[in-house]
């Protein structure tokens, strides 16, 4: 009885440093995932950068006036001379604009610098931060 005991107790304890070894393979796995999605992630913004450029509708440093009357140097997708697309807008006043653009506005996914030292990174809708994001100050 005593030894019964005894061998299921030291199989349990098995048992439980399979259960963390797994647990802890599972945990690896998926950190390693997570790098090699980030690094997949860079290397398509690199190659869209790269697209971008190659395109006839891609500006650099162009000067650009913005639907609020703010003037800065716009890189990026173009529409006519409109941002849309990919780009970055340096503004005259030391701000800037790191994202995607449509019809000359904040739409989607960006970054932004504001004077203050704040950043916000994340959704933009109409020029406004809406939806998923951080912000930094």
């Amino acid at each position: 009885q005593l030894l019964r005991s005894t061998k299921n107790q030291i199989l349990t304890m098995v048992d439980i440093g399979r259960t963390e070894k797994v647990k802890q393979f599972k945990e690896d796995a998926v950190i390693q995932l997570q790098e090699i999605l980030q690094i997949k992630q860079e290397e398509v913004a690199m190659i869209e950068e790269q697209l971008a450029l190659m395109t006839k509708d891609h500006v650099k440093d162009v000067n650009v006036v913005d639907p609020y009357g703010d003037n800065g140097l716009f890189s990026g997708q173009v529409n006519g001379d409109t941002p849309h697309g990919k780009g970055t807008m340096k503004y005259e006043d030391g701000r800037t604009y790191a994202g995607d653009w449509i019809n000359g506005r904040w739409q989607g996914i960006g970054k932004s610098n504001f004077l203050n030292g704040d950043i916000y990174e994340g959704e933009y809708h109409h020029d406004q931060r809406q939806g998923k994001g951080i912000y930094y100050w």
